[in-house]
């Protein structure tokens, strides 16, 4: 029999885990219309880990199989589940899996089997009795699986007992907690692809990186922002604010090509030179800590990244530099972290003027239809998130009117106590296109 299929994204990317889930699932099923609605009126702006995950319900565009190997390759996506039971109450749940036979119950776990119970929007702990009264529950329904041996180390079957617990709304009020809003039993799906965006974090991670620098992006957004760009593999990325290569080495994890560019000479020279960064405990000794640009790939296996030394966005040649180290070929995305604060002011460019020259330089250098991905950081609190959001889609709809360049998506999320980040995903058009709109 068929079952719902849902996903659950992590809190920590704001909107933007909703779009690397369908970009992701653009670039690997390009023949399927993939055109559902999210439900976007679920916290859309926690950052940090400062919200509860996210439960979306998919559509049968795809199969399960489908939707499970696009999840894997998203690092804001915790897990997809089949629903194999729900209710507003933990008995509404109970009946709704009553319905299945004790055949299909076993077909559901043909193998080992352990449960889980996780809560969203809240961090109450459970007493071990109150947790073994919650599945006791579902003894009757689930007796059946005295005939599975119980693994909770490494089960072939995965059951989560969910309680989403999340306020209905966004709501910064002093108002208590609303009740409960949802109770699911899940059957976790396994993925079958060979590429975890998860696995090539952790392989990626910074504390175990040879080459570093005090700016280093992490590699979970790195590899979020790599998504982004919807580009497949074998497709090039231009990064030219590429500082301590965390978003090329984002790009070439996912089979991408990878060029950079960046004013910082000495870091982005192949010499060796001392660490930036005093080691870790994750790191492994290298005998003498001297390391160079390209070892971080090296030591991934990973091809070194062709770079552009000393570019200077602002230079009236850089486009023809770029252009030059992808032998005279547009790129088929950008991706960028531009500088901002201290560095932002060693520029004598602000934030706007910033994005209208990676706009004037992508207008040269990107393939029509290409994305543009980068970050910006802006000031302001959760609470005034919506009014800041609406202000800084005119300033952007402003520095992009002269240019064939409009916004695909903007998503906001909590950077600091003072300032919000917000992810940007821009796609350059035709020059017809422009003209018609």
């Amino acid at each position: 029999m068929p079952y719902p299929i849902i996903t659950l994204f992590r809190s920590r990317y704001g909107l933007s885990r909703l779009w690397e889930f369908q970009s992701v699932a653009r670039r690997e099923y390009p023949h399927v219309d993939i055109d559902w609605q999210w439900e976007e009126t679920c916290y859309h702006y926690n950052g940090g880990d400062y919200g509860p995950s996210v439960v979306q319900r998919l559509s049968a565009d795809l199969t399960d199989t489908d939707w499970v190997n696009i999840g894997a390759q998203c690092i804001s996506c915790k897990a997809v589940f089949q629903v194999v039971g729900e209710g507003k109450t933990l008995m509404d749940c109970v009946t709704d899996v009553g319905r299945l036979t004790d055949h299909e119950i076993l077909t559901l776990v043909p193998d080992t089997w352990s449960i889980k119970i996780k809560h969203l929007g809240t961090t109450k702990r459970l007493s071990p009795s109150d947790r073994r009264i919650q599945v006791e529950h579902f003894s009757e329904v689930l007796g059946v699986l005295t005939q599975r041996r119980v693994d909770l180390e490494a089960p072939d079957t995965e059951l989560w007992l969910l309680k989403d617990c999340r306020r209905l709304e966004e709501d910064h009020s002093n108002s208590p907690q609303q009740d409960t809003h949802y109770h699911w039993l899940l059957k976790r799906i396994k993925p079958k692809t060979q590429r975890s965006a998860h696995e090539l974090a952790l392989r990626s991670d910074v504390k175990k990186r040879a080459f570093i620098g005090t700016t280093t992006m992490p590699s979970d957004r790195a590899l979020l922002l790599a998504n982004l760009t919807q580009v497949t593999k074998g497709n090039v990325v231009l990064d030219p604010f590429c500082g301590s290569a965390g978003l090329l080495l984002a790009s070439s994890l996912l089979g991408l090509k990878t060029v950079g560019g960046d004013l910082d000479v000495k870091t982005l020279s192949h010499k060796d030179h001392p660490l930036p960064c005093p080691p870790s405990s994750g790191r492994p000794l290298r005998g003498v800590e001297r390391v160079s640009y390209s070892d971080s790939f090296i030591e991934l296996g990973l091809p070194a990244p062709t770079l552009v030394v000393g570019a200077d966005i602002q230079a009236p040649d850089v486009m023809e530099r770029y252009l030059a180290a992808n032998y005279g070929q547009q790129y088929d995305a950008i991706v960028t972290d531009p500088p901002y604060g201290i560095r932002e002011s060693q520029s004598n460019m602000d934030a706007f003027d910033l994005l209208k020259r990676i706009c004037e330089v992508a207008e040269g250098v990107l393939k029509d239809e290409g994305h543009i991905v980068l970050l910006q950081v802006v000031e302001g609190t959760l609470k005034r998130v919506r009014l800041i959001q609406k202000e800084l889609l005119l300033n952007l709809e402003k520095t992009l009117a002269f240019h064939h360049v409009t916004i695909h998506t903007l998503s906001l999320e909590r950077f600091n106590a003072r300032y919000l980040r917000a992810v940007i995903v821009l796609v350059k058009r035709a020059k017809d296109h422009h003209l018609s709109s």
